[in-house]
């Protein structure tokens, strides 16, 4: 959960997993100091600092004043087929075992977060449990950047364009009619929040 301090505006950035922020990440450490951030989790943290819920982060953010806040949703269903390629993507690099088929490892994904919803770093908890009734919303559909814009008006600054860093690469993962409706179903509440957002739908 990146906390930006510029020359000019505190911002933070709830990073949703698998929403380009990275990316973004990238882009506003160029711009100031950032803060909660790191591949180590806090003491007393089940996760790392930049992938933290609004639950964790809420506490850390008390008596912290901050002139924005913003976080990016992302359509459910690909935003899980990007977990997994990042996931294979991994697993084929190290060359240790063979990435089981989509269906297979997606089930097993929602199973475990049943068990533990820290399950991969917080990779696949719900992206309504991210983000509060301050925070400032953007669709990953429309691009990222509408984002960058936004910080370079709100914060004073312009600097080079984003740079896209982790994308998911690799062979096209497709995905049954039964599997989506059943990551639809876990999903609901993210669905409904992009709904609410942007007036959007369930992509096709």
């Amino acid at each position: 959960m990146p906390l930006l301090h510029s020359a000019t505006s505190v911002i933070f950035f709830a990073h949703i997993p698998k929403t380009g922020g990275s990316s973004l990440e990238h882009w506003l450490a160029g711009r100031g100091q950032l803060r909660l951030r790191g591949r180590t989790p806090l003491p007393g943290a089940r996760c790392t600092p930049q992938h933290m819920h609004a639950a964790d982060y809420a506490p850390l953010l008390e008596g912290q004043l901050i002139d924005a806040e913003f976080a990016v949703l992302r359509d459910p269903v690909a935003r899980m087929v990007s977990e997994y390629r990042y996931r294979r993507a991994q697993v084929l690099k190290r060359g240790r075992r063979e990435m089981p088929p989509f269906e297979r490892w997606a089930a097993r994904a929602m199973r475990l977060y049943a068990q533990d919803p820290y399950f991969l770093d917080n990779h696949i908890r719900p992206q309504a449990q991210f983000v509060r009734a301050t925070t400032r919303l953007f669709a990953f559909e429309a691009g990222l950047a509408p984002i960058t814009h936004w910080l370079e008006a709100f914060c004073g600054v312009s600097g080079p364009k984003l740079e896209h860093r982790l994308a998911s690469t690799g062979e096209d993962v497709p995905v049954s009619a039964a599997m989506r409706a059943r990551i639809e179903a876990f999903y609901a509440e993210d669905y409904a929040l992009i709904a609410q957002s942007f007036g959007g739908t369930k992509n096709g």
